[in-house]
């Protein structure tokens, strides 16, 4: 906005322009506040990087536990297998994937990121060609096709960076629910 006019003889001239205002709207002046001590900062930036990675550390446990569980499943059956194959077929998925048994685990679970591998409760076992199979196989490709395990490895490091906001586990929250409502 113009500071002031200048008037040369009856017209007035160009309004003069306060440039330093325009392009430097607020006052950064952060020296005012109230400033933590050096010694302070240091000490939560070291406290932050050992949550980090601690947590860090605990998810690339739990990525080796999950290694551990998909060598130690089962074999399908044929029945299974077969079945298997004409969904992945039919739903367009084209990463490799397979379909196991698993004694550990009492709900089914697609695991693994470059082999994914779904894993399904020994219940299933005896009955594989049921409807509620074929709807869980369905379930769980749908997670291979989006790259689900991708899109939560991620978001799980990112949780294990930014622990301490609470908008990052709301958001976190969401994301794993929305990621299950898309595969329904």
């Amino acid at each position: 906005r113009p500071v002031s006019a200048v008037t040369i003889g009856s017209t007035p001239a160009l309004p003069r322009w306060d440039w330093d205002r325009i392009l430097n709207p607020v006052s950064w002046n952060l020296t005012a506040g109230a400033s933590i001590p050096r010694k302070a900062s240091f000490g939560l930036l070291f406290a932050w990087a050992v949550i980090s990675l601690f947590r860090a550390g605990r998810l690339v446990g739990r990525l080796c536990q999950i290694r551990k569980i998909k060598q130690a499943a089962l074999p399908p059956s044929a029945e299974l297998d077969q079945m298997f194959r004409s969904l992945r077929t039919d739903l367009g998925v084209r990463r490799p994937v397979e379909v196991k048994f698993c004694p550990v685990h009492a709900s089914p679970v697609a695991l693994g990121f470059i082999h994914p591998a779904i894993l399904l409760p020994e219940a299933h076992a005896g009955a594989p060609a049921t409807p509620e199979t074929e709807n869980i196989l369905r379930h769980e490709l749908a997670h291979v096709r989006r790259r689900d395990d991708w899109a939560n490895l991620a978001q799980n490091f990112i949780q294990a960076g930014l622990f301490f906001h609470p908008a990052v586990w709301w958001i976190c929250g969401r994301l794993s629910l929305e990621r299950e409502i898309a595969c329904d």
